[in-house]
C-alpha cells in the first residue's frame, strides 16, 4: 500500500514537469556582446527555425521594436527574457541583426 501511493505521489510531481514544452526553456546567454549571431544563437536560434512551434524569425519583416516587444513580455510558448539574460543593448544589436536578416536558406535532407 505504502509503494502505490509512493508511485502515485511522485507520478504526480514528474507528469507535469514532462509536458513542459522544450522550447519553453532557456539556457543561459553566453553571448559576447554586440556580436549579434552570437547573441542569436544563445537567446533564439535554439528554438526558433529548429523547434516546432518556434517559427523562423529571419527574413520575415519583423521590426527591431517587434522582436524588442516580445523578447521582454514573452509570447505563447516563449518565455521572457529579462535584463539579466541580454542587456538593453544586447538585444537592440538583436533586434536590428533579426530585422536585416535574408530568410535562411533550409539544407537538402
Amino acid at each position: 500500500m505504502k509503494t502505490s501511493s509512493l508511485v502515485a505521489a511522485v507520478a504526480l510531481v514528474v507528469t507535469p514537469v514532462l509536458a513542459l514544452p522544450v522550447f519553453a526553456q532557456k539556457p543561459p546567454l553566453k553571448a559576447s556582446a554586440h556580436k549579434p549571431d552570437a547573441i542569436w544563437r544563445a537567446t533564439c536560434g535554439y528554438c526558433h527555425g529548429s523547434v516546432p512551434g518556434a517559427p523562423e524569425l529571419r527574413g520575415i519583416g519583423l521590426s527591431e521594436e517587434a522582436v524588442v516587444t516580445v523578447a521582454r513580455q514573452g509570447a505563447p510558448g516563449m518565455p521572457v527574457f529579462h535584463a539579466s539574460e541580454i542587456s538593453d543593448a544586447d538585444l537592440r544589436v538583436l533586434a536590428r541583426w533579426i530585422a536585416k536578416q535574408p530568410t535562411p536558406v533550409k539544407a537538402a535532407p
